[in-house]
């Protein structure tokens, strides 16, 4: 688990009002770090900058936890296989059997934005 966090701001957009930002974080004494990502402050509802850092600082976490995973995650010969059959496959689900948490926690760590 993360401890502390650093928010590294790089750049502020005049015209946009965006923040360029990058986190990182040790965890189990790795260091981690992510790619420089973009926020709009606007997006929370607060006059106070450092409000918006805050803010900005822990939608941080899940970025720099879903580094950690990339970093991670292996993939066995069996799930590359399995994996590399299912191109150019559809896969059919209902929605109502996807709304669990594992598979909510699994998602959360796999979206890219």
């Amino acid at each position: 688990m993360l401890h502390n966090i650093t928010l590294k701001v790089h750049h502020y957009d005049e015209d946009t009002h965006q923040l360029i930002v990058s986190f990182g974080g040790e965890q189990n004494g790795i260091h981690y770090e992510t790619e420089h990502l973009t926020f709009n402050p606007a997006n929370y509802n607060t006059s106070n900058p450092d409000l918006a850092l805050r803010g900005i600082a822990q939608a941080g976490l899940s970025y720099l936890q879903r580094e950690i995973d990339k970093q991670n995650f292996s993939v066995s010969k069996s799930m590359q296989d399995t994996l590399k059959g299912s191109v150019n496959k559809q896969f059919y689900y209902i929605s109502s059997e996807l709304n669990n948490s594992e598979y909510e926690s699994m998602v959360a760590s796999e979206i890219e934005i």
